[in-house]
């Protein structure tokens, strides 16, 4: 890390040190502070965090930038079809803090980071704060669920693709954090060798316990009217998440291969077959099945249909199912 700041239980234990080998009594002066051991207790300690001041910041909105799933629905019959398209996908949203200066506790970082207004506005699903304990930074991570259920119609001998759409954010940005420690310290020194026996009992007040034993650095300030030391952390962060869905649905063409099935009357199917080139669907509406210029593969009797002859009487022509594997023009 670029910048430390230096750590608050190292200080601690350093000033009991030198306060014990200075202050020595009768059987105490036969023991080194080297081979003592040092419990220290916070609990009267407090560090608050101010607002975090940010700088130099960066936002790119990318809609559409992620496909979540993308499906085809392929309709080969010469009825419309509707089909049903429900899926749930995943995503991450990240966190990452980086960190270039601050102080440690115990050797981990004491920083609670409140983020920026911007993300919150943009709602990316983060906490208000986050907890960062490691002192060159950490990364949060969590997944979102995306979810969609709608149903997508398919016109006859048409494909159709339906696929999700996930809007990106991305934003990052520089930041300082002021952090105050004030309160009094307690440390009791015990012997190990002695069955953990109590030593000797420290109290101070931690201001005057980190400036008579820290070496004061940039970012750092003594508050000696409140008794108080501030320190200043840097770093960067850097945020990646989704913030909206959208489902997109296209006509697709029709892929090689793909066989499509027409039902005619037995008074079409000869002229169809005859040129080679079937079109039409019941009824005789429907539109020209463009490109297809091949032998059908099945041919199947599958009922019947009425139709009026000259006199207005109701004829019944037996159906056949004709298939027809699709080929493109060259």
């Amino acid at each position: 890390m670029e910048g430390s700041l230096g750590d608050l239980e190292d200080t601690v234990e350093k000033w009991a040190k030198i306060k014990f080998e200075d202050n020595k009594i009768g059987s105490q002066k036969k023991l080194s502070c080297e081979n003592l051991a040092y419990a220290i207790d916070w609990k009267k300690v407090s560090i608050d965090h101010e607002q975090p001041e940010f700088s130099h910041s960066d936002k790119q909105v990318r809609p559409n930038a992620v496909v979540l799933f993308k499906t085809f629905f392929t309709n080969t019959t010469d009825h419309q079809q509707n089909y049903s398209f429900q899926t749930t996908r995943t995503t991450k949203k990240t966190a990452d803090i980086r960190v270039s200066s601050t102080f440690t506790k115990g050797g981990n970082a004491s920083i609670t980071l409140k983020l920026p207004g911007d993300i919150l506005e943009l709602g990316g699903g983060f906490n208000c704060e986050l907890a960062v304990t490691n002192e060159r930074g950490q990364t949060f991570e969590e997944e979102i669920s995306w979810s969609v259920n709608s149903e997508v119609s398919v016109p006859p001998k048409k494909r159709r693709s339906a696929q999700i759409n996930i809007t990106e954010v991305k934003y990052s940005c520089d930041f300082q954090l002021r952090s105050t420690v004030r309160g009094r310290v307690k440390v009791s020194i015990t012997n190990p060798e002695d069955n953990n026996s109590l030593v000797k009992h420290l109290e101070a007040d931690i201001f005057q316990v980190i400036k008579s034993t820290m070496k004061q650095k940039t970012g750092m300030t003594f508050n000696e009217a409140t008794k108080e030391v501030v320190f200043l952390s840097k770093g960067h962060a850097a945020f990646s998440f989704g913030t909206e869905q959208h489902v997109e649905v296209r006509d697709e063409p029709l892929p090689d291969g793909i066989n499509i099935l027409f039902l005619f009357s037995t008074a079409r199917v000869g002229s169809a077959l005859n040129s080679r080139s079937v079109g039409g669907g019941r009824g005789g509406g429907g539109s020209q099945s463009a490109g297809v210029h091949v032998q059908p593969e099945e041919i199947d009797h599958v009922g019947s249909e009425c139709v009026r002859g000259v006199e207005g009487k109701e004829i019944a022509l037996p159906l056949v199912k004709v298939v027809m594997p699709v080929v493109k023009n060259k």
